[in-house]
């Protein structure tokens, strides 16, 4: 089941008011094993063996898969749930688990559901303060495939519908990415002639970007539904950055924004190290 919750995605413009077009009928499925404290620590081990290494150890999402312990998960019925972890969503990279017993369905969502719901800025280990990089003596991957190892800055590698495995056929998909600190002098490499710097840090389980005619950046935060707009670097060096709050229909330029949030209220922006018009 490594993949179980490795893609329940966030809510977007093709679903319904249920959860991921789940059938009406599903919102009265009730959960027999909801709030009973065996079910739940069967639901954890559940989850621990099988879902963690993609949306983490507490359901807090990593990279691009969104959190379990907050948002729609949270507010989504039981049976609606239930139904989606049954069916899954190939599309979505979610695969169905009916093949789990009904008894292991409904224990996750009793687990899922027990967690809380506030949201919590994840906390990832210190850096440390040396680093040395273990060299591994594993083989190299076949061609077009390649690693850390032989990687460099423009090399580019033609990888074809032809050449991938099935889906959830390689180890990989039981060997998900654990987020930890970036060591003091990790940097990223980049071609003669160019260099590389810090833009912005401390953001919430950033998730999709998409560029204004402008050159602005727009920016969705999964876990704690923000947007941040960034608009290149200031006259003192500083990032150009904007936060939405609240949902919105947005048009924005660079010099101003016209915003309204559910039933026509205007909607808060807050700017770092810029400033922008807000026309009600």
């Amino acid at each position: 089941m490594v993949a179980a919750f490795c893609a329940i995605p966030t809510i977007s413009l093709a679903q319904d008011a249920h959860f991921h077009n789940a059938p009406a009928s599903t919102i009265h499925h009730k959960n027999p094993l909801a709030g009973q404290r065996p079910a739940v620590v069967a639901g954890a081990r559940l989850y621990a063996a099988n879902c963690s290494a993609c949306h983490g150890a507490t359901a807090q999402g990593s990279g691009n898969i969104p959190a379990l312990s907050q948002g729609r998960t949270q507010s989504a019925p039981d049976g609606e749930l239930f139904w989606f972890i049954t069916t899954g969503s190939v599309g979505n990279g979610m695969p169905a688990w009916g093949s789990l017993s009904e008894q292991q369905r409904w224990q996750i969502v009793a687990y899922l559901k027990s967690l809380k719901t506030s949201v919590k800025e994840s906390k990832t280990g210190a850096a440390p303060e040396k680093y040395a990089p273990v060299k591994t003596n594993a083989p190299l991957p076949e061609p077009p495939y390649a690693d850390f190892r032989v990687e460099q800055p423009g090399k580019i590698r033609k990888i074809s519908a032809q050449d991938l495995p099935a889906p959830y056929r390689t180890d990989s998909a039981n060997n998900g990415p654990q987020l930890v600190a970036r060591p003091r002098d990790a940097w990223p490499k980049a071609p003669d002639g160019f260099t590389v710097q810090l833009y912005a840090t401390g953001l919430d389980n950033p998730r999709l970007i998409r560029t204004a005619p402008d050159g602005d950046f727009f920016l969705a935060e999964s876990s704690s539904g923000k947007i941040e707009i960034f608009r290149g670097i200031t006259t003192g060096g500083a990032t150009a950055w904007a936060t939405i709050s609240s949902p919105i229909t947005l048009l924005m330029s660079r010099k101003e924004a016209s915003m309204a949030g559910p039933g026509g209220t205007s909607a808060a922006i807050r700017i770092r190290g810029t400033t922008a018009s807000i026309l009600n």
